[in-house]
């Protein structure tokens, strides 16, 4: 339980997304959607939907729910793997992004000087 998990409209969104991922047709107040229950609360989706998962792999529950405890342990470590090698798409889009901002730059830079040269 981490600092984020603490507090009472925590706690009820879990048990309000429990009753949703058991039976959602039959969850009162509207709560049938993981979303719904985190606009309550307060808190995100992730948050809900990640104690879900925990729960459902220490308790055991095998009924179908986003990918198995199998798949995401493979997800997660391709990721990590991509991270190390560098070729992670967040490092792309950073480098992309950095890119563009120097380009951006030396355009102004290229019109201030214009800007300069004319006024002279």
């Amino acid at each position: 339980m981490g600092v984020r998990d603490s507090g009472l409209k925590i706690v009820g969104a879990k048990v309000a997304s429990l009753l949703c991922y058991l039976d959602p047709t039959n969850a009162p107040h509207g709560r049938t959607t993981l979303d719904t229950i985190a606009k309550q609360a307060g808190c995100t989706r992730a948050l809900l939907s990640k104690r879900l998962l925990e729960l459902r792999d220490q308790v055991g529950i095998h009924i179908s729910m986003g990918k198995g405890a199998r798949t995401r342990d493979r997800y997660r470590k391709a990721q990590e793997f991509a991270v190390a090698a560098g070729c992670h798409s967040s490092n792309t889009r950073k480098d992309k992004n950095e890119e563009r901002r120097a380009k951006l730059s030396n355009r102004k830079e290229a019109e201030l000087a214009e800007l300069s040269a004319v006024g002279e």
